[in-house]
């Protein structure tokens, strides 16, 4: 199969709207310990992958795949491998088959129940092909001990052999959403042809288009309209079959295969995929415009895979013009490169990751270390902060801030500020973002007789979002712009020891922290473009624990410096950290977004200048290992008592 994109939609077959997911699934999802895995299947909410991957013992086994638990293996039920097919609307029903060492054997897996055989029809194999939305009904093909036949399984029923059309042999491919009727194939004795299959009416010949083999694939909501494909005595062409009009084929985009993969719920719109004389092109059939070429991503492949309800929006894969495989989302005449325009929707690319970045910045630089440090008596400050990154996204961060501290209490420091903050940020496709504003700062430090601090810091922020979005669709770069509100809030607590030891007239000390850092956007309306989004209100969480060491030296009287190393841990690596719905598109998203990189080393210099007995001049400058934190920041205070 070509390789997963790194985004993967699909089309709800009951639903209203179409459900995507963004950072799951990325480009490579792993493996089990061997060389290989590859994907079969993605839940209706996008959520979870399932599919099959080498161990370590290069057995091939199933897996299920989620942005939070990573490739977990599905295991088997005794024998050396396993293989997951299908899967239910919210992931949590999987199909497919595995071996107990003797025969292979359809499953049904949950998290609370594990792997569970099917059974067979009575003969040594079986094997599970598909599953409808809620995970109740299962359909597949097994061994009866003669021959294979279609099976429909149920928890009170069991697995029931659907028959044949008279040549002995059948296959169960798909099931309608509500589990009444399944589409499959059988021969009748002298070609293959496809079925349809009720409770009432039991197996039904759907035909051929004039020669010797037809195959069903999908059906719409309630069943009446099926499509898939049929040799027409020359080539396989698409067809969509009712009632009353039987099988009719869509034709063809000039070559001389296509077939049908997906249908609206009332079976008026069919997407599948064509030979248009040289390539394979994705097309969309409706009865008053036929079949028609949808497009590329500017490669010359398309696949659709998927449709939406209503039929206004197709899903599917392309070709893009540097030869990579890619999603689309085809809606309102375009096809949008729905990996591109989500990568610049979520992930480092967001509104709220630019927020939280920018709220990281003064407290990473000027309050880098507690108020208590510098002083411990009533006085005012003035600070400015610089920080840029390179290496996992082009941005540009300034802030200042002026306070004062003062002490209720004699063990007791307590300083308020206010500042400003501007952050500068290089989006894909030249796109561009800026957010700016005000924010207040707090911090409690509980001064110890023995020269620990233990302090609590508090941070609020008020800031205006102004971005040009780029992103590519069949029809090249388009740029929608958008403006929104952004409140943040930060928590951080710490812990800075007394001197622990001191040697070469250097004090050592250490500290930890946890820090809770959170953005939350307006509702987010964009203008201009083809495929301007429009978003309710998101929010972002940054979790995160240091831990580290500080080592400082005087020189005379007026200089001190200051080194210092930290170890980051971020918490938040495996939270869904972005919701957010589409209100005037077709998108209903739940994006994690891209994993935040878990562990960083952090590096400082503290420069800190005594200009006389009131007054501290103190230059600082970090540098950070690959992860969220700056690449390079730097701060310049003065503290002045009063």
């Amino acid at each position: 199969m070509k390789a997963l994109p790194r985004l993967a939609l699909i089309a709800a077959a009951t639903g209203s709207t179409l459900t995507a997911l963004a950072t799951p699934p990325p480009a490579d999802l792993g493996h089990l310990g061997g060389n290989y895995s590859d994907a079969d299947a993605i839940s209706g909410n996008g959520q979870v992958v399932v599919g099959e991957s080498y161990d370590a013992l290069s057995t091939s086994l199933g897996y299920r795949w989620t942005d939070a638990g990573g490739m977990t293996s599905l295991g088997s039920l005794g024998g050396f491998f396993s293989s997951a097919r299908a899967v239910s609307f919210d992931g949590s029903v999987i199909v497919g088959y595995t071996s107990d060492g003797s025969n292979i054997l359809a499953f049904r897996w949950t998290q609370a129940g594990g792997m569970v055989s099917l059974g067979t029809l009575g003969g040594p194999d079986s094997y599970a092909a598909g599953v409808c939305r809620d995970g109740s009904v299962i359909v597949g093909t097994s061994n009866n001990g003669s021959a294979y036949r279609a099976f429909r399984w149920t928890q009170s029923g069991g697995m029931i052999d659907l028959g044949h059309l008279g040549g002995g042999s059948s296959e169960g491919f798909g099931v309608s959403p509500d589990g009444s009727v399944i589409v499959g194939e059988s021969h009748n004795g002298s070609y293959t042809a496809a079925f349809r299959w009720t409770q009432a009416g039991g197996m039904t010949n759907l035909g051929t288009l004039g020669g010797s083999y037809s195959t069903a694939r999908a059906a719409s909501t309630d069943g009446s309209v099926i499509v898939g494909t049929s040799n027409n005595g020359s080539g396989n062409q698409a067809f969509r079959w009712t009632q009353s009009g039987g099988m009719v084929s869509l034709g063809t985009l000039g070559g001389s295969f296509s077939i049908a993969n997906a249908v609206s719920g009332d079976g008026s719109v069919v997407a599948g995929e064509s030979d248009d004389g040289g390539n394979l092109r994705a097309f969309r059939w409706t009865q008053a415009d036929g079949m028609t070429d949808i497009g590329t991503l500017g490669g010359g492949y398309a696949v659709a895979k998927g449709i939406s309800a209503d039929g206004s929006a197709i899903v599917g894969t392309s070709e893009t013009a540097t030869g990579d495989y890619h999603a689309f989302l085809y809606s309102t005449g375009v096809m949008l490169d729905a990996t591109d325009w989500l990568g610049s929707v979520a992930g480092v690319q967001s509104v709220l990751s630019n927020t939280l970045g920018l709220t990281r910045t003064f407290l990473e630089g000027a309050h880098h270390r507690p108020l208590g440090e510098l002083g411990r008596g009533r006085s005012y400050w003035v600070t400015g902060d610089v920080a840029g990154s390179s290496r996992t996204r082009d941005v540009l961060t300034r802030s200042g801030e002026a306070g004062a501290t003062f002490t209720p209490w004699s063990n007791v420091l307590v300083g308020l500020g206010a500042g400003y903050g501007l952050q500068d940020q290089q989006l894909l496709n030249d796109g561009r973002s800026r957010t700016s504003g005000q924010y207040l700062v707090g911090e409690i430090d509980f001064l110890q007789a023995d020269g620990g601090i233990l302090s609590v810091l508090l941070s609020s922020g008020d800031w205006d979002n102004q971005t040009n979005r780029g992103y590519v669709t069949g029809g090249g770069v388009q740029y929608s712009q958008g403006r929104t509100d952004v409140k943040s809030s930060s928590f951080r607590v710490r812990y800075d020891t007394p001197v622990l030891t001191r040697a070469y007239a250097t004090d050592l000390k250490a500290y930890a922290s946890y820090g809770h850092s959170r953005a939350r956007s307006d509702g987010y309306q964009e203008t201009n473009g083809t495929n301007p989004a429009s978003f309710d209100g998101m929010e972002q969480t940054a979790k995160e624990g240091r831990l580290g060491l500080a080592a400082t030296r005087s020189f005379g009287e007026k200089f001190r410096a200051r080194v210092s190393a930290e170890w980051i841990r971020r918490f938040d690596h495996d939270m869904a950290a972005i919701s957010a719905t589409d209100t005037t598109s077709l998108l209903v998203l739940a994006l994690p977004t891209s994993d935040p990189v878990r562990d960083q080393a952090r590096f400082g210099l503290d420069l800190d200048y005594l200009m006389d007995a009131q007054t501290t001049l103190s230059f600082t400058v970090h540098a950070a290992g690959f992860g969220e934190s700056p690449d390079v920041s730097g701060a310049i205070s003065l503290r002045r008592a009063f």
